[in-house]
C-alpha cells in the first residue's frame, strides 16, 4: 500500500494461485471489459488511452489517484507543470510529482480529467505477461461507474444495469476509507464486522492485517498454513498463508477461506468474481443478484506450479521449493501445453488453477521445454493440512475473546 500526500496508490499486486472456478457467458448490455485478458491473466485490464496516447489500464479500486508509466510523462508534461508528493511504501517515504488535468479515457467509458503520478510500470507488465499496461486507473477515475459481475466475467459501465434492479437482490451500503476508495463489512469470528477494502488491483478472495490475523489464531479461528512467495509488480515477496475458520461478507457466509497476511484487511478481485453482484461507485452500494450461486470452495495450488500467460500460451514462471512440480523436474520456462489431454490455449487461468488445486490425486500433464513436448504423471499434494481439521471454540473463552476485540479495534 503506498501514500501519496494523504491519498492511497497502491501497485503491489498479489499473486497467490486461489480459484472460484468456472464462469459462464454473460449478457452482451455494454460489456467494455477484454474477457480475454481477464481470462488469461485474472486480472482487470482494460484498453483505453491516457493523454490521447492509447494504453491497456489496470482497473484498481484498492488505488485512489491514476497512476501512469514513465514512458508516458514526456507526452504528459507538456504545458503541464509537476507538483511535489511524498510518496511513502511500507516504512519509506520517497520524493515524487503529480501532473493535473490529465485526460484518461477507458473504453466504454467518459473521458476525466484527473490528477496523475509517473512511474515505472515495467514490473507490472511483466506480472501479467507482457500485456501493454501502461497505467493503472484508481477512484478518481472510477468513481462515477459501476463493477458488475456476473458469472465471474467482470465488467465496467457508466449506469447501474437492470440486473441490480430486481426486487429480489439484497442492496448493502459501502463506505469509504481515508484515501476514498471502497470498503464493506466483514464479519469474523471474534472480532465482529471489520471494514476490508474492495481492491480489484488484488487478485486473490482475501488479505487480512496482521492483527486481524494474530486475534483469529490466538482464538482458534484461524491457522497458519505456509510461507509463500507473493510475485508482486516490484519483486517477489514472502508472506504468511493462512485458513481462516469462516466469514459473512453481505449476508453470504464463506468456510475455510484462504487468506494473506499483511498491512491492511482488503477483498480481491476473486471475491467479486466469487458472485454475481453490482458495485456502484456513484450510490456506493453492492447489490449481491439474487440468481447468484456463489463459491463453493476455495481451491488452493496442490502443484507448486507458478504460471503465466505470454505470447499465446500459458508457461511456467517459478516453481516452488520441494513441490510436487519441483520433485517431477519441471522447470522455469517450460511451456504448459495440455492437462489430462486437454488444451489449455481456449483455458481460463482461473480453471487451471483448479485443475492444480485436487490435493490426493495426479494430473497428466503434457509439456515443451524449447522444441522439446514430453508428457509426465503428477501427484497433487499440499505441504499443509487444508481445509484444517478446525477444534471446537469453548464457549468458556469469553473473557478471552472480549480482550481480543479490544486489542483488535483498529
Amino acid at each position: 500500500m503506498t501514500h501519496v500526500a494523504g491519498h492511497t496508490l497502491r501497485f503491489a499486486l498479489g499473486w497467490l494461485l486461489i480459484s472460484m472456478g468456472a464462469a459462464h457467458a454473460v449478457d452482451e448490455l455494454n460489456t467494455i471489459t477484454d474477457f480475454e485478458t481477464l481470462r488469461r491473466t485474472g486480472m482487470l485490464i482494460m484498453p483505453g488511452e491516457i493523454d490521447s496516447s492509447k494504453t491497456n489500464l489496470l482497473i484498481d479500486t484498492g488505488a485512489t489517484t491514476t497512476y501512469l508509466d514513465i514512458t508516458l510523462e514526456a507526452r504528459v508534461a507538456k504545458n503541464r507543470t509537476k507538483t511535489p508528493v511524498r510518496i511513502t511504501t511500507g516504512s519509506a517515504t520517497e520524493r515524487g510529482w503529480k501532473y493535473a488535468s490529465v485526460p484518461v479515457f477507458i473504453r466504454g467509458l467518459e473521458s476525466r480529467s484527473v490528477d496523475a503520478i509517473p512511474g515505472d510500470l515495467s514490473g507490472l507488465r511483466e506480472l501479467v505477461g507482457g500485456v501493454d499496461v501502461r497505467g493503472v486507473a484508481g477512484m478518481t477515475y472510477l468513481r462515477n461507474s459501476c463493477l458488475t459481475s456476473e458469472g465471474g466475467l467482470v465488467r465496467l459501465t457508466d449506469t447501474k444495469t437492470k440486473a441490480a434492479m430486481n426486487p429480489g437482490n439484497m442492496a448493502y451500503r459501502m463506505t469509504t476509507n481515508v484515501a476514498g476508495c471502497p470498503s464493506i463489512p466483514v464479519n469474523f469470528p471474534v472480532l465482529g464486522d471489520r471494514d476490508a477494502l474492495i481492491d480489484t488491483g488484488y487478485q486473490d478472495f482475501l488479505g487480512i492485517s496482521e492483527s486481524h490475523a494474530n486475534a483469529l489464531i490466538r482464538s482458534g479461528n484461524a491457522v497458519q498454513l505456509s510461507v509463500v512467495r507473493i510475485l508482486t509488480a516490484s519483486g517477489v515477496v514472502e508472506q504468511q498463508l493462512l485458513a481462516i475458520r469462516e466469514l459473512t461478507v453481505c449476508g453470504v457466509k464463506y468456510h475455510n477461506i484462504p487468506a494473506v497476511m499483511g498491512t491492511t484487511t482488503k477483498l480481491g478481485l476473486e471475491f467479486v468474481r466469487s458472485r454475481d453482484m453490482v458495485i456502484n461507485f456513484q450510490t456506493m452500494t453492492l447489490t449481491m443478484l439474487v440468481q447468484s450461486e456463489g463459491v463453493r470452495a476455495f481451491p488452493v495450488d496442490a502443484s507448486g506450479i507458478r504460471f503465466f500467460w505470454k505470447d499465446n500460451a500459458y508457461y511456467v514462471r517459478r516453481i516452488e521449493d520441494e513441490s510436487p512440480a519441483s520433485i517431477a523436474g519441471i522447470r522455469t520456462g517450460d511451456r504448459l501445453i495440455r492437462i489430462d489431454g486437454n488444451p489449455l490455449q481456449a483455458t481460463a487461468i482461473w480453471d487451471i488453477r483448479e485443475k492444480l488445486s485436487a490435493s490426493g490425486s495426479s494430473v497428466k500433464l503434457d509439456l515443451a521445454r524449447g522444441d522439446q513436448e514430453f508428457t509426465l504423471q503428477m501427484p497433487l499434494a499440499y505441504g499443509f493440512e487444508y481445509p484444517p481439521q478446525w477444534k471446537p471454540v469453548s464457549n468458556e473463552a469469553d473473557e478471552f475473546f472480549n480482550a481480543l476485540k479490544e486489542q483488535s479495534n483498529d
